[in-house]
């Protein structure tokens, strides 16, 4: 067969008559939150992560910056620094967005905003290295 030629039909799939069946991903039905989804895992809900450790903090600060310079960037520069920080700004603003839209409730989003309010000390330690 050229490259030319038509490909042939694939053969039917056994069982299956007519159109597939499709997974509906529209929010149809009760969502459950992350706390019901943390408690169906055998966490207990409404309890908020601890607090990292100084040196696991400067653990991820580090892998921040591993990620950034794979990219040919550095958070110790003034300008992906600032840009870093409008972008967790951005986050932060489209948190209070999937909070407003029902997606995520106060909870949630207090817990993801406190998170990301954590990650604005990234280029600081990355610079300090402490």
């Amino acid at each position: 067969m050229s490259a030319a030629d038509p490909a042939p039909n694939p053969p039917p799939i056994a069982g299956l008559a007519g159109d597939a069946a499709v997974i509906n991903i529209t929010r149809a039905g009760r969502r459950h939150t992350s706390q019901e989804r943390w408690q169906q895992m055998g966490d207990t809900p409404g309890t908020a992560p601890d607090t990292p450790e100084p040196d696991q903090q400067q653990q991820l600060a580090e892998r921040f910056e591993e990620t950034f310079n794979e990219h040919r960037l550095t958070l110790t520069d003034d300008k992906a620094a600032a840009v870093y920080a409008v972008t967790l700004d951005l986050v932060r603003q489209m948190l209070l967005g999937a909070h407003a839209t029902g997606i995520v409730d106060e909870t949630e989003r207090e817990q993801l905003d406190a998170m990301m309010q954590g990650l604005t000390d990234i280029p600081a330690l990355v610079a300090t290295g402490k």
